[in-house]
């Protein structure tokens, strides 16, 4: 009986792993195969030392699949650059392959093959140099008569050159040749300084001092595969619009390297007569130069000694304790360089002092003590001496203005600085620089040499250094000490009369450890654990997913929210808000199981990975964690309860199951959607969700630009003037005539833009429209009718409102008598007397207001008794109950609202009308229009005019 059981168990699950290899088969099947040409070219498309595809164009490949179901292929051929080259462009013109990248574009070429609306990059030529080369990058100054090498097939770069160098101001000579090769000899044998290139082809043991003229560059498609064109340009045009910075970080990843400093034969000559330097050092200036364990160290100390290692410089350091000791060895001629100098500091004025180019930008704050008089003007020079300045302010009730980094560091020393104030919105920004004395022989050359160490040090490197001293142990004086943990003696010595000495020496002993090494943890701590309920951080679970994800683990990722967090906070106050969040931790991390994550990225929302991956096992899990959630949240406050909203990705439905950003992306979008349930139901990912985050995607990216393009389309539904039988108004509606979608209707887009605020742009384009429709019809004799305007809340309680709209009236020179404003009635419940007077506005000025869907919300009838409107239009939802029961109450709400209208001078427009039986019945109760399919439904205004205009001449 074992022996079954165990064979049964091996066949289900020999059954579940078909099954999945069975739907990565048919996921992997329904991919579109792109085969993409992959010439060896460093930097752009290359192998890298794993042997995998690398390179700038791979990963835009990589960025341009998420918007599209390719499946890349790299196709690759023998031989050198330009052999590989020839046969991939064969290739693509006989639609062997069907994409090549780094395509320049002319029109022969565009002849030949078929390109996209978008570039996926830019080439630029540069100006270079030998890497050995003493020009540095931008220095124009120092450009002037350098010679270039060229020959004739240069001839289109060096007219780039030509209009740099006016630009910016430089001259040079140019040093002919007959080939390629004797221009890159005549750079390396010095016959040339320099030489015009191109960024993305620079040869080896060259650097680039200038950089010009771009050219984008495309990808090609076959002449065939017109199928790939529309995916292409949609994934390019979504890429460009949202990632705006990626072709900008893909250069820099693949082509800029900043390994470039090095020394002229002359320069290593002119270090070895040096000798040994005196360089002078600051203490208490924390982070950049200060006292360590009787160490000197820093931020400047690290840079200056790495300065000194890549010159072979030597030097024996001078340290001064303020500004004054500083002044005195100076003047004294006892220091060769200063190793770091604030730009604004005094002593950057002291006599022949010559500074580097600034390596660290900063800023000074505003410091005083709590006792300090604002009014006092009472202040002092900080100098160099961040902690001394500090000590100043306590001791002197002055102010001072001291380095940003150096306050952070040392106002961590607890209870030391507790009374120190900064005034974060008074800075003032200056720089950190290398100051060269007029001790030193031939002075412009060390400044050369360090202006060029600090050209070529990456910004990233610069704040990997100072963050490591930011971070660094602040170290306690002994009074300072017994000041930080004044409290923890007192109660030591009062225990120790109590209590065995030896055993409370031992406890305080182990509680100081125990307090020092979370003090030197506590950034680690920080990097992994949310610092709150002890879950992981956003930063680590993202880590450990991206590993779940190369091991392809099965399973689903979860949302969990509380609804109206808000109110927890502002009733039972932050505190006990917190400590529900840690209640909710301690529930969902009891029922986590092995291999389970958790994670609290943000203040009530909570991630969760669960190993189910089946829809209907996820929804009985996260039920049951939501319903004993509940159970303790209502015991802890008091009664009150809460709910929950959650979204879920499973593996099943993941796009893509091997990228966390894209499933983190697509977890946001099913909890917005669970969120808008209004329960507590988990909404999980699915096709139908994705297809809806791709159309609210495509609204964004294209909303302006089909608005400048005229896609909105004006389409018209008549009103039925039931005293008179005729077709005498209209009302206009807007449709999206996409390019790539489609029509698209309003319930599509016009939610997301009353989210982003677009719809008031589109309402004034849709009162333009109109007064352009109103004007061509009687520009052809056809007499106007009445149109009325749907306008957003936002536009019409603008200050401008009315000088906008008769602007645009004036403009087409149509009468406002012919434009109906249509509000919602939830505007009424705002601020009615401003509505009132906004209404009155436009009333002098010819318009008339109508309220739209009058009955759908909270429209009373001493709302119609208060508001001015000239129209109401009640909603369809009237003759909808009015058709299941004709003589219900509702009949006699509608006839008395008629009664009322009508006794107030005001139209009524009745929505919905689709039979004549309904159009017979709104008549007898003394309605004034009727609107709905029974006459017509919105039809291009080009229709309307026929069906409807063509006997109003």
């Amino acid at each position: 009986m074992k022996y079954m059981k165990n064979f049964t168990a091996a066949l289900v699950l020999c059954a579940i792993l078909f099954c999945d290899l069975m739907s990565i088969h048919a996921r992997e099947a329904s991919q579109k195969v792109v085969r993409v040409g992959f010439p060896i070219h460093p930097g752009m498309s290359y192998i890298d030392e794993n042997g995998n595809y690398a390179g700038y164009m791979v990963d835009y490949l990589n960025q341009l699949t998420l918007f599209t179901d390719w499946k890349i292929e790299y196709v690759q051929v023998e031989g050198d650059l330009n052999t590989q080259l020839s046969t991939l462009l064969q290739m693509l013109q006989n639609g062997e392959i069907d994409m090549m990248g780094t395509m320049n574009r002319t029109a022969a070429l565009e002849e030949m093959y078929l390109y996209p609306n978008y570039s996926y990059g830019s080439t630029h030529t540069v100006l270079a140099v030998r890497d050995d080369s003493s020009y540095i990058s931008e220095d124009f100054s120092q450009w002037d008569g350098m010679t270039v090498a060229s020959y004739p097939g240069l001839s289109a770069r060096m007219k780039q050159l030509e209009q740099y160098a006016q630009i910016n101001g430089f001259t040079y000579q140019v040093v002919n040749y007959d080939t390629y090769d004797q221009v890159i000899d005549a750079v390396f044998n010095g016959e040339a300084d320099a030489a015009p290139q191109a960024d993305i082809s620079l040869p080896g043991g060259w650097r680039s001092i200038g950089r010009f003229s771009p050219s984008p560059y495309y990808f090609a498609l076959a002449p065939g595969r017109q199928d790939l064109l529309p995916e292409l340009n949609n994934a390019l045009e979504i890429i460009t619009t949202s990632y705006k910075n990626l072709q900008d970080e893909l250069f820099e990843r693949h082509f800029l390297d900043m390994d470039f400093f090095r020394l002229s034969k002359e320069e290593e000559e002119y270090i070895q007569s040096l000798g040994s330097l005196r360089v002078l050092f600051f203490t208490g200036n924390a982070p950049f130069q200060y006292i360590h364990d009787d160490q000197l160290i820093g931020f400047a100390v690290e840079y200056f000694s790495g300065f000194a290692e890549s010159v072979g410089l030597q030097y024996q350091a001078v340290v001064a304790d303020d500004l004054e000791d500083a002044v005195e060895l100076v003047q004294n001629g006892q220091v060769d360089l200063i190793a770091c100098i604030a730009t604004d500091s005094p002593l950057a004025y002291e006599g022949d002092i010559r500074l580097s180019l600034p390596y660290f930008n900063s800023y000074d704050i505003l410091t005083y003590s709590e006792e300090h008089d604002a009014t006092d003007q009472c202040s002092l020079n900080a100098g160099m001496n961040a902690e001394e300045a500090l000590e100043d302010i306590l001791s002197d009730n002055c102010s001072a203005w001291i380095d940003g980094y150096s306050l952070n560091y040392y106002l961590r020393k607890k209870a030391v600085y507790d009374h120190i104030v900064t005034d974060w919105a008074d800075t003032k920004d200056f720089s950190y620089a290398v100051a060269v004395t007029n001790t030193i022989p031939n002075a412009n050359m060390m400044v050369s040499l360090l202006n060029q160490y600090a050209s070529f040090i990456p910004d990233e490197d610069i704040q990997a250094r100072l963050s490591t001293y930011l971070l660094d142990r602040v170290e306690y004086t002994p009074t300072e000490w017994l000041l930080a943990n004044r409290a923890a003696i007192v109660v030591t010595v009062v225990s120790l009369l109590f209590v065995i000495v030896g055993f409370l020496f031992y406890n305080y002993r182990k509680k100081m450890e125990y307090k020092n090494l979370v003090n030197e943890n506590k950034l680690l701590h920080l990097s992994i654990y949310d610092e709150l309920t002890g879950a992981y951080n956003r930063g680590y679970f993202y880590k450990l997913m991206e590993q779940k994800a190369k091991q392809s683990e099965s399973g689903a990722l979860v949302a969990l929210n509380v609804r109206n967090f808000k109110y927890v906070n502002d009733t039972y106050g932050m505190q006990r808000a917190d400590q529900l969040l840690c209640k909710i931790k301690e529930i969902l991390d009891a029922d986590l199981r092995e291999k389970e994550l958790l994670c609290r990225p943000s203040a009530d929302c909570f991630y969760l990975f669960i190993l189910e991956s089946q829809p209907l096992d996820i929804q009985r899990r996260i039920n049951s964690l939501q319903a004993h959630l509940k159970i303790m949240a209502e015991e802890f406050l008091d009664g009150y309860r809460i709910s929950f909203y959650c979204g879920a990705v499973s593996s099943t439905t993941s796009p893509d199951v091997t990228n966390i950003q894209s499933n983190l992306n697509s977890l946001m979008v099913a909890l917005s959607h669970a969120r808008q349930t209004g329960d507590s139901t988990v909404c999980i990912y699915d096709k139908e969700m994705h297809k809806e985050e791709q159309l609210r995607q495509y609204i964004e990216a294209n909303m302006i630009r089909a608005l400048e393009e005229n896609e909105y389309q004006v389409y018209l539904q008549p009103k039925m003037n039931l005293r008179t039988g005729k077709i005498d108004s209209a009302e206009a509606l807007v449709r999206w005539q996409t390019k790539e979608r489609g029509l698209l209707f309003p319930n599509q887009f016009i939610p997301l833009f009353e989210q982003n605020g677009f719809c008031k742009q589109l309402d004034l384009y849709m009162l333009e429209k109109v007064c352009q429709l109103l004007r061509s019809w009687m520009d052809h004799g056809i007499a106007p009718i009445t149109i009325s305007i749907n306008q957003t809340k936002s536009l019409f309680v603008s200050d401008d409102y009315v000088e906008k709209l008769l602007e645009i009236t004036s403009r087409y020179e149509v009468s406002p008598q012919y434009i109906v404003l249509e509000i919602l009635e939830g505007l009424a419940f705002e601020n009615l007397a401003q509505l009132n007077d906004t209404i009155s506005l436009l009333n002098r000025a010819g318009f008339r207001v109508s309220m739209d869907d009058f009955g759908s919300g909270y429209s009373s009838l001493n709302t119609l008794g208060k508001l001015h409107v000239d129209q109401i239009k009640l909603d369809r939802m009237f003759l909808m109950d009015l058709r299941r029961e004709q003589r219900s109450s509702q009949y006699e709400v509608m006839s008395l609202i008629f009664a009322l209208a009508k006794k107030l001078g005001t139209e009524t427009v009745t929505e919905g009308v689709e039979t004549k039986e309904d159009e017979d019945l709104i008549l007898s109760m003394g309605c004034d229009y009727g609107q709905g399919y029974c006459y017509s439904k919105p039809i291009p205004a080009d229709d309307f005019l026929t069906a409807f205009l063509k006997n109003n001449k």
